[in-house]
């Protein structure tokens, strides 16, 4: 399948897009509707102010730690108090994490472990 030209719709194209080398590859929505185009660069815009909860914590100094169900959560979450560190542990967010074969069964099983130092 040629994706260079493939239309989309009477209104746009793809067209592949070029990323930073070893970067995964991408595909850019040519718009030929003016209209369009402001009406999805209006919603783009707005989109970009969303911030991820895991964006949200490093903003505030967490650091991601791991993501693991309970059986060793508890018991991490001590070892790290116990180094200095401030504990934080959230519900797993399957947007952030790379791999979730394993967590989207069930996600509610596992939790992400964020530390920061005390202050």
């Amino acid at each position: 399948m040629d994706l260079n030209r493939r239309p989309v719709s009477p209104f746009a194209n793809l067209e592949p897009f070029p990323t930073p080398k070893g970067g995964r590859h991408a595909l850019k929505i040519v718009i030929s509707d003016q209209s369009l185009f402001y009406r999805l660069s209006s919603i783009v815009l707005r989109l970009s102010f969303i911030m991820s909860r895991e964006e949200e914590l490093k903003q505030q100094g967490w650091e991601k730690r791991f993501t693991m169900d309970e059986a060793r959560l508890s018991d991490m979450a001590e070892q790290y108090k116990e180094l200095g560190f401030e504990v934080l542990v959230e519900p797993v967010d399957l947007a952030s994490e790379e791999c979730t074969s394993c967590l989207a069964g069930t996600p509610q099983r596992y939790k992400t472990l964020y530390t920061r130092l005390k202050k």
